[in-house]
């Protein structure tokens, strides 16, 4: 619900930067993707309960394993160690000369962080050409972290149908992910604020003057109500003069605050309230 609210609000007000570049359907696809919203949603979650509790089961077996079998986390540590020892001191050197040999002092001492410029390059390309060989077995140890955290990230969010599990530039083949966002543009264009109260305007509008006619056609058939009748007339009249003539002067206010944002503090609230705060300090 979170994303939900917080995108809708991004669309009320017209950014559609969150959304993939490439998502561009037609209104027929975005019709028949809205159709599919609830029945993808309830499927999504079903798969993704099925998911999470097959992910979940692994994760304990594989717990239950090493808790039942002492030994072989032993054998793990005895045929590892020297390899987790080497790795992690030389990632810690290499950190260090990062930190404080390659990178150059900052300019100003109140910077956060210092420049992106390498000092001592000679020294650094030395360093690069001799942990190669190196960072190429730490970079298989990543790629298969990298399968593992992404097999679970995605096993643990195959449920939320509001999020893209696929890299960008592949963002349509997510079919769940369509359907809710088609969704979202076809609540948007029958539910906008703006719609609502411009189609509401219309209709007291209507009403307004289907009033009006009643009481001119009574005004006509019934010559003693005619005085009365008169007077409600006048009534209606000056009521949606006064309304124009109110919603006419708020416009040209919010024109001008909008043209000339330095006078928001002439205005005489503003001015009352900076006043109560003055005498709140004092």
């Amino acid at each position: 619900m979170v994303n939900y609210r917080k995108h809708m609000r991004a669309l009320y007000r017209g950014d559609v930067s969150w959304m993939p570049s490439n998502f561009q359907p037609s209104t027929a696809n975005s019709i028949y993707s809205g159709m599919n919203y609830s029945g993808t949603q309830i499927a999504f979650i079903l798969c993704g309960f099925v998911v999470q509790q097959a992910t979940f089961l692994l994760i304990c077996g594989a717990l239950y394993g090493l808790v039942s079998y002492p030994q072989l986390i032993v054998w793990i540590l005895q045929y590892s160690r020297p390899t987790i020892g080497v790795t992690t001191a030389t990632l810690a050197v290499q950190m260090s000369l990062s930190a404080f040999v390659f990178s150059q002092r900052k300019i100003n001492p109140t910077d956060k962080d210092r420049p992106l410029a390498i000092d001592n390059r000679k020294f650094y390309h030395a360093t690069f050409y001799f942990l190669f060989f190196f960072n190429v077995m730490v970079g298989l140890l990543t790629t298969l972290l990298r399968v593992l955290l992404g097999g679970f990230l995605g096993g643990m969010s195959q449920a939320r149908i509001d999020r893209n599990v696929f890299m960008q530039g592949f963002e349509n083949w997510d079919f769940g992910f369509k359907s809710y966002l088609d969704m979202l543009r076809i609540e948007v264009a029958h539910n906008h604020p703006i719609l609502l109260v411009f189609c509401q305007r219309l209709l007291n509008a209507a009403k307004r003057r289907h009033h009006m006619r009643e009481i001119k056609s009574r005004r006509d058939h019934n010559p003693e109500l005619r005085p009365l009748l008169t007077d409600v007339e006048f009534s209606f009249n000056s009521k949606d003069a006064r309304f124009k003539k109110r919603l006419k002067l708020k416009w040209f206010v919010l024109y001008t605050i909008v043209r000339n944002p330095t006078v928001v503090g002439t205005r005489k609230h503003v001015i009352g309230r900076m006043e109560e705060s003055e005498r709140d300090h004092v």
